[in-house]
């Protein structure tokens, strides 16, 4: 591929415009879109074909996860250190909470 230097502009190009496409299908579905469908009616007893209808689709929350945490990273993507103490913190409160349950038991106890 490097020894031809058109065939690889070629495949790049290719690649761009895959990616562009599957970018674009990826917005549409995070966002929602609205397309034309063909579809056969009846109309008073009379079987119409190919009338066209406009469909919509909505959004959906995966697509929306999965755009802004590849376009926003810093923004939207949890990082490891941030899960890290996350799961500290949710530690150190279910201390708290069990303490604070053994302390009312224990008061409940001596009342």
């Amino acid at each position: 591929m490097a020894s031809e230097p058109e065939f690889a502009a070629s495949v790049h190009k290719g690649r761009a415009f895959a990616d562009a496409k599957v970018a674009r299908g990826l917005y549409e579905r995070a966002v929602g879109f609205q397309h034309k469908v063909e579809r056969n009616v009846l109309y008073r007893g009379e079987e119409k074909a190919n009338q066209p209808t406009r469909c919509a689709t909505r959004p959906t929350r995966r697509h929306c996860i999965f755009w802004l945490r590849n376009r926003g990273r810093q923004s939207w993507q949890a990082s490891a250190d941030d899960a890290d103490d996350r799961a500290n913190e949710d530690a150190h409160d279910i201390a708290l909470l069990d303490a604070a349950g053994e302390r009312a038991r224990r008061d409940r106890a001596q009342e």
